[in-house]
């Protein structure tokens, strides 16, 4: 546990199914390993000791991504809390330390960001206060649920909308997401520090893409239940 169950903060877990997931983003078998990050993600949330909320598009409501998010957040505020840390479930390499490191700076007053490579964000710490400024603005078309969700222009966007309201904030690392089947190989790529279930579903829905293994240098090898993996020669 890293922090008391009394503290004001808690973590809203933002995904849908693994079968919607998997349609929504053309990865043909990838019900299962969407399911399994989201137990992954509500796993990590649950060691913080802070209370944590699932919403999948069950609880979802509005009409498209940014209003669905907008009032998923804003049905944990109303729940009585004064901070809220939004997770997706498709960030593979999401660790504890990218909670705790958001945690730290809410209870500072600082809002955290983690930015992912093609442009948005896996996590989104933000309080109250915070997010009522960005969501009520006068201009609705750059309020919160109106920022250019699903584009590369989605963090930079939300830095600027926080600069324009001098809101503080602090960035971290840069992951990937996984949206499309050609993110299972940028994810192996960028590290296969990864749990042991995940990565041997991504390595199995790489093998089964022809598409994606045509296009690799990369060798992927699964026999026995054993991962092997080949980056080939140094000179490469």
């Amino acid at each position: 546990m890293i922090f008391k169950k009394s503290s004001h903060t808690a973590i809203l877990v933002f995904a849908a199914s693994g079968k919607k997931d998997a349609w929504r983003k053309g990865i043909k078998g990838g019900d299962v390993l969407f399911d399994t990050l989201t137990d992954q993600t509500v796993a990590l949330a649950s060691k913080t000791g802070l209370p944590y909320f699932v919403h999948t598009e069950k609880q979802q409501k509005g009409f498209d991504f940014g209003s669905r998010l907008s009032n998923s957040i804003q049905a944990v505020f109303e729940q009585g809390y004064d901070n809220v840390i939004a997770i997706g479930n498709d960030t593979p390499h999401l660790k504890l330390s990218h909670f705790k490191q958001a945690i730290g700076n809410l209870e500072q007053g600082v809002a955290t960001i983690g930015p992912s490579q093609d442009g948005g964000f896996y996590l989104l710490g933000i309080n109250k206060a915070t997010f009522l400024k960005v969501e009520n603005k006068e201009n609705k078309e750059s309020s919160f649920s109106k920022l250019p969700w699903k584009t590369s222009r989605l963090t930079c966007s939300l830095t600027d909308s926080f600069s324009n309201g001098l809101v503080l904030y602090k960035m971290l690392d840069k992951l990937i997401d996984l949206d499309a089947s050609v993110d299972l190989r940028a994810i192996l790529d960028y590290s296969l520090s990864l749990n042991e279930i995940i990565l041997q579903l991504i390595l199995l829905l790489v093998e089964s893409d022809k598409s994606i293994a045509s296009n690799s240098s990369v060798l992927y090898l699964i026999k026995d239940a054993d991962v092997y993996y080949n980056k080939g020669s140094p000179c490469c």
